[in-house]
């Protein structure tokens, strides 16, 4: 009886409610992940359009990375090592470091960058922090590379091609490790506040989500049942 019934074709009304169902249910999701996805680069775009920048590239793939780097200073090259695995993630600590460091931000607003970057970079974006002349200071950083290259010893290793971008890289990775400072008692007050504020606010988005689509759920099912 059970094979029988498996093997019996849908009826049309099953059938067009089950069609309805997998439409609907790829609509949310479609919609929600673009939802997502404008939502969670909404802050980049904002800071962008601080530093001078179109707020549009914050929504292009791997150009938004680009332009993230010319904001802080950073060659573009560095995109390259963007999609090493472990340097990669040594590369966006500097890159969120030099981003507080451009808009003026203390070692404790880096930190917050790096663990919470999206609640960070909506606070620099809302916040009143002023970009600084990235770009001018990395044209000075450039202009000091041949005086450093001038003072190294004839034994030391060179600061020129590709060993010496690897050189200067990780000296600048322990350069920056070591200016971490410890927050004060202030800052932790705000940022654990802002935290649990962003928190609440995306429980709430993700219950309206849920209930959305039990009921979207419920609706399709339920009038199919009724039919």
């Amino acid at each position: 009886m059970v094979l029988a019934l498996a093997g019996m074709p849908l009826a049309s009304g099953e059938s067009s409610s089950l069609a309805g169902l997998t439409t609907a249910t790829l609509v949310v999701v479609a919609g929600g992940a673009l939802v997502g996805y404008v939502i969670g680069l909404l802050p980049c775009a904002g800071v962008f359009a601080k530093a001078g920048f179109s707020t549009g590239a914050a929504f292009v793939p791997l150009y938004n990375i680009v332009v993230l780097l010319r904001i802080v200073g950073r060659p573009t090259w560095w995109l390259v090592l963007c999609f090493v695995p472990l340097v990669n993630v040594v590369v966006m600590i500097i890159i969120m470091w030099d981003l507080a460091a451009a808009f003026g931000k203390d070692a404790a607003f880096g930190i917050g960058l790096i663990l919470l970057p999206w609640i960070f970079m909506l606070i620099l974006w809302l916040g009143s922090a002023e970009h600084r002349a990235s770009r001018q200071a990395a044209r000075s950083r450039a202009s000091d590379t041949p005086d450093r290259a001038a003072k190294t010893p004839d034994g030391a290793a060179k600061t020129s091609g590709p060993i010496g971008g690897i050189i200067r890289f990780v000296r600048e990775v322990v350069a920056e490790l070591k200016k971490v400072v410890r927050p004060t008692r202030a800052e932790v007050i705000t940022y654990t506040t802002t935290v649990l504020a962003f928190v609440a606010v995306v429980m709430g988005f993700v219950l309206l989500i849920d209930i959305g689509i039990g009921k979207l759920t419920f609706w399709v099912f339920g009038g199919s049942s009724a039919g």
